[in-house]
């Protein structure tokens, strides 16, 4: 989901070393200048909002991940701080020695010895805790991008089968119950499929693989233009 501007804030993390940044729980080594960004408005190229989420996905490397599977019974979840023991590290703080082994490739904190910090810790938060601003994925990063675009995407489609290609509307399934509806739904969708992929090797006078498997030759007739339906018109009756 997308996040209001008053959401788009820092706020300090359930426990010391911790940081909530759009959603998303990180340490406090998360650099200043990685936590108040701008996201892509909506009139940029896509080249330019690829350039404006890499600064989003520099975060990567600070944030909290899960550590272990969703509690159902308790309603809770562990995460992992970036240089958990045991983990692959994704920085490198001098409060876990064993972090400070991996390549100089790994991004190093500004941590301080002996200092608190979150990069080492194991947290086990609510599922109520910031529930209404958490993210599944890191708010406006490339995965939450693509995740986020399906909805555009799924909205073409539904918009198109309604009004453009097949007129799904209010009426064309005559049966009730939601079983009954999303088979019939099934059969339409599947129906419109073959009759597009018939037509896009038709108009390319290629043969349809289906024609290829049973030997049978090209269909060359003239494809059928589909027209909507004009509805009745009341008559007046003076």
């Amino acid at each position: 989901m997308d996040l209001h501007k008053t959401q788009r804030v820092v706020r300090p993390g359930p426990e010391a070393g911790t940081v909530w940044v759009d959603g998303s729980l990180y340490t406090s080594a998360l650099p200043e200048t990685h936590r108040s960004l701008e996201a892509p408005p909506a009139g940029m190229t896509a080249a330019e909002k690829a350039r404006r989420r890499e600064a989003f996905d520099a975060r990567e490397p600070y944030r909290f991940v899960p550590h272990a599977k969703r509690d159902t019974t308790r309603g809770t979840q562990r995460f992992g701080g970036p240089a958990v023991d045991g983990h692959p590290f994704k920085v490198r703080c001098p409060n876990t020695p064993a972090s400070m082994r991996v390549p100089h490739t790994i991004p190093t904190t500004t941590c301080v010895q002996g200092e608190p910090c979150g990069c080492g810790k194991t947290l086990t938060l609510p599922d109520s805790l910031l529930e209404r601003d958490r993210q599944h994925y890191p708010w406006q990063s490339a995965r939450w991008a693509l995740s986020f675009n399906r909805r555009t995407l799924v909205e073409g489609l539904i918009g198109a089968n309604r009004y453009q290609r097949l007129s799904v509307n209010r009426g064309f399934f005559r049966q009730t119950g939601l079983v009954a509806t999303a088979l019939l739904m099934a059969v339409t969708l599947i129906g419109h499929n073959l009759v597009s992929l018939h037509a896009w090797h038709t108009t390319r006078g290629r043969p349809e693989p289906w024609q290829v498997h049973l030997g049978e030759a090209v269909d060359d007739r003239p494809l059928d233009k589909a027209t909507r339906t004009r509805g009745r018109g009341r008559h007046r009756t003076d």
